[in-house]
């Protein structure tokens, strides 16, 4: 009987304590690596449609460059064509060297829009700047005097009228990389007169995967044109070729990149598993869309989950086994039935839990000690359900009272529960800065679309601009200053559109370069960022009061060559790190769009001047005809004249 019971009372506690810790360290495992692999997928997709994002913005500044190439064109056709391709190649001459970026910049236009005599529907003009090592060349060609060329690209966009990217290609006379052309119709009188475009090295997509930071070791990234080219790799070796994978895999991917759709796959290689997502992204108003993908190994990501796990289970088996060996040791002293203490150990093998199992045993031996450990080993249970529970509701600052030094179990329990909480704080800081990526990424958008919707004038473009973006950042005062280089002897700064500014400061229509804080900022092109402000420099006006900010900025407007103004913001709170990188990404973005739309009124301007001097030639050559008639009238009367002379002379000589 002794021995029924005491095997009875050793596999019925096992048996608990090794199902409740077995089946919570399975969940918390299983638990656990979930989230991994979920928080990898999530992270994984978002940074590969921020990084698509990132190259499209990228190519759609150059796209715009085309655009501009394509309108100054269609303006400038009706020109004397000295003066159109001499001003047409001043101002290709001008982008193609600030923006050192470029092989070429170029125009081709149907020679029956510039020259009346010719009435075929092929042949062209192409007027090219090309930059070779260190000079820039230019030069005029004409093709298709036979007639166009079915195979060729510019014959297809001839069809279409649509911006294009052209498929990656080498020109040995370059060099032996990648090139794309971006090109842009010029459309005349509803119809395709030619195409401006320029050609881009694809070394800078490249360099953009080059300076993205991994998110994990061994992720691979990539940039794929329409057709599955590979543009840019981690594997530098693999530019060029196209998806290593089967036909159908393959074409099943180029096929999503050309709809514009996500292709998501999750695959192992080597015994390794790789998530991969294939982001594809439309540059402006073309219909041929590329792709950026990203690859992840997620043994990486889960080898810390499962080290997690592993060391769980071998704390949970340690505990288990720390349990028989109390057991063994308690059942092994029963020498007589424990008939009071056989009801709390079966509820006890139940996992049931409660005061009322606690045992009173005073027999001053080896039962009193077993009582007493029964009832220590209740307490202890309870104060674990209470911990689990307390953990379970998300309470990680719970504390729990360790049995002694040597508890093992609790401190288990202990550093689960420091885990979790680490757990969670790390989801917390990862939401947090997902939050700010994505506050980054939307305001780029927002800002991007503004710079590109069309403005009666530069204030009232910067005007708006800056009445959104200091809505946007949570500021309270904000302005941008440009710099004004209309008479090249006399350039310097004006604020051209601000927000809650005083009247003092708005009155301040002259700064010099190099003067007071936006002045410096524009001379060193360098953001300016204070957190001590002078006294009298801003103030910001509130219900309660005049305020000085706790935090200054002054950004400069930069292009590739030169800085052609700042954007300056004040607020009550200190501005963060990444508000400061988004106002700096911003500031280039704002520079490009004030730099196009200046070329664009210097364009006018000089059309405008053309016309004049068209207008003056125009009058002096009706001037001089209306001469030459009165000259031709002059000699008609004076002949008639002598010829009424002549026959009087002959009728008074007939007389004689």
């Amino acid at each position: 009987m002794k021995l029924r019971l005491r095997t009875k009372l050793l596999f019925a506690t096992q048996f608990a304590i090794t199902l409740i810790f077995g089946t919570f360290i399975f969940y918390n495992g299983l638990k656990l690596e979930q989230q991994a692999r979920e928080n990898a997928y999530t992270i994984t997709q978002d940074h590969t449609k921020r990084y698509a994002l990132l190259c499209k913005n990228y190519l759609d500044k150059d796209m715009g460059f085309t655009k501009s190439l394509a309108n100054s064109l269609e303006t400038l056709q009706t020109f004397n064509p000295e003066i159109r391709d001499t001003i047409y190649g001043k101002m290709m001459l001008k982008m193609l060297q600030n923006n050192p970026k470029y092989i070429s910049v170029w125009n081709t236009i149907e020679l029956r829009f510039i020259d009346d005599n010719w009435k075929l529907d092929h042949g062209r003009k192409s007027l090219v700047t090309l930059r070779t090592d260190e000079t820039i060349e230019i030069a005029e060609i004409f093709k298709d005097m036979e007639g166009d060329n079915p195979a060729s690209a510019y014959y297809g966009m001839k069809n279409t009228w649509e911006p294009a990217i052209m498929e990656p290609y080498v020109d040995p006379d370059v060099g032996d990389f990648l090139i794309t052309s971006l090109t842009t119709p010029v459309i005349i009188n509803n119809q395709f007169a030619g195409l401006g475009g320029i050609d881009l090295p694809l070394l800078v997509i490249q360099d953009f995967i080059d300076q993205m930071e991994q998110y994990v070791p061994g992720e691979t990234a990539m940039v794929l044109s329409g057709t599955g080219v590979i543009i840019g790799h981690t594997d530098k070796s693999l530019i060029g070729d196209t998806l290593k994978m089967n036909y159908q895999q393959r074409d099943k991917i180029t096929a999503k990149i050309q709809k514009g759709e996500t292709f998501i796959r999750a695959y192992s290689s080597n015994d390794i598993d790789y998530y991969n997502v294939i982001e594809p992204f439309l540059i402006d108003g073309t219909k041929t869309p590329w792709a950026f993908s990203l690859t992840i190994p997620l043994n990486t990501i889960l080898a810390d989950a499962r080290a997690e796990n592993r060391k769980i289970l071998w704390l949970g088996i340690l505990g288990i086994a720390l349990f028989f060996i109390v057991i063994w040791i308690i059942a092994s002293r029963i020498v007589n039935p424990l008939t009071s203490a056989q009801k709390s150990f079966q509820e006890l093998a139940q996992g049931i839990v409660s005061d009322d199992q606690k045992l009173t045993i005073k027999t001053r031996d080896e039962l009193q000690e077993l009582g007493e450990s029964a009832n220590n080993l209740i307490n202890g249970l309870q104060n674990t359900v209470a911990f689990a529970q307390e953990i379970e509701r998300g309470n990680f600052e719970v504390d729990y009272q360790l049995l002694g030094s040597n508890d093992q179990l609790g401190q288990a329990l202990l550093r689960m529960r420091d885990g979790l909480a680490e757990l969670k704080k790390k989801d917390a800081e990862r939401q947090n800065e997902d939050e700010k990526r994505n506050w980054a990424s939307k305001g780029l958008v927002k800002f991007g679309d503004l710079l590109r919707k069309p403005a009666e004038s530069i204030q009232e473009q910067m005007l708006e601009l800056i009445t959104e973006l200091v809505s946007y950042s949570s500021a309270n005062q904000g302005g941008i200053y440009l710099v004004n280089d209309e008479n090249e002897n006399d350039t310097y700064i004006e604020l051209v559109a601000s927000i809650a500014y005083t009247e003092e400061k708005i009155e301040t229509k002259r700064i010099e370069i190099g003067e007071g804080l936006v002045g410096t900022c524009i001379k060193e092109q360098e953001t300016v960022s204070l957190s001590d402000l002078p006294t009298d420099y801003l103030t910001i006006n509130s219900g309660l009061g005049q305020h000085k900010p706790a935090s200054l900025i002054i950004i400069p407007l930069k292009t590739n060559m030169e800085t052609i103004g700042a954007m300056e913001l004040a607020s009550l709170k200190e501005f963060e790190p990444y508000q400061i990188n988004f106002f700096q990404e911003l500031g280039t973005s704002i520079a490009t769009a004030v730099s196009t739309i200046k070329l664009n009124i210097q364009t006018s301007k000089l059309l405008e001047k053309t016309q004049e001097q068209a207008e003056a030639m125009q009058a002096q050559e009706e001037e001089l005809r209306q001469n030459m008639e009165e000259m031709l009238a002059t000699q008609e009367e004076s002949s008639r004249r002598i010829e009424e002379l002549e026959s009087q002379l002959k009728a008074a000589l007939s007389k004689k």
